[in-house]
C-alpha cells in the first residue's frame, strides 16, 4: 500500500474512520488530565503526598480551562489553545518547588499557573 499514490475513493467510503476529540465534561477532562502522569513522578518528588494532591489540583484547574472552550463565546471571548503541554510544565515546575522549599508555596504557586503559564495565553480582557 505504499507504493500507491492515490487509494480507491470506494476503499476510503468503507474504512472505519477515527477522531481524537477532546471529551466533553470535566470528569473526561480530568480523567484524561491525570493519565498524563505516572506514579514515578510522585515517588521522584520529595513530598509525594503533597505533590498527589498539588498535581490532582492542577489537573482539575486544566480540566476546567480546557472545558469552558466547550462553551464558545459564553466560555472564552476567544479560541485560547490551551493543550497538554501547559499541564506537564506546570507539574515540572510544581516538582522543582516542592522539592525547593520546606512548605508548599501556595501563593507561588498560584501565580505562576494561574497568572503566568496559563493567563499568559489569555489576551482579552473579558477572559481573565
Amino acid at each position: 500500500m505504499a507504493s500507491m499514490i492515490n487509494m480507491p475513493e470506494s476503499l476510503m467510503q468503507s474504512c472505519i474512520k477515527v477522531a481524537n476529540e477532546a471529551p466533553s465534561d470535566v470528569q473526561s477532562n480530568l480523567i484524561r488530565a491525570w493519565d498524563n502522569f505516572s506514579p514515578d513522578i510522585f515517588e521522584s518528588c520529595n513530598k509525594p503526598g503533597q505533590m498527589k494532591a498539588c498535581l490532582f489540583s492542577l489537573c482539575w484547574f486544566h480540566a476546567i480551562v480546557s472545558g469552558r472552550r466547550r462553551f464558545g463565546q459564553q466560555g472564552w471571548s476567544r479560541k485560547y489553545s490551551f493543550n497538554t503541554g501547559d499541564l506537564v510544565i506546570c507539574s515540572n515546575v510544581l516538582r522543582s518547588y516542592l522539592d525547593a522549599n520546606p512548605i508548599v508555596p501556595w501563593d507561588d504557586l498560584r501565580y505562576i499557573f494561574g497568572e503566568i503559564m496559563y493567563g499568559g495565553h489569555i489576551t482579552d480582557a473579558w477572559d481573565r
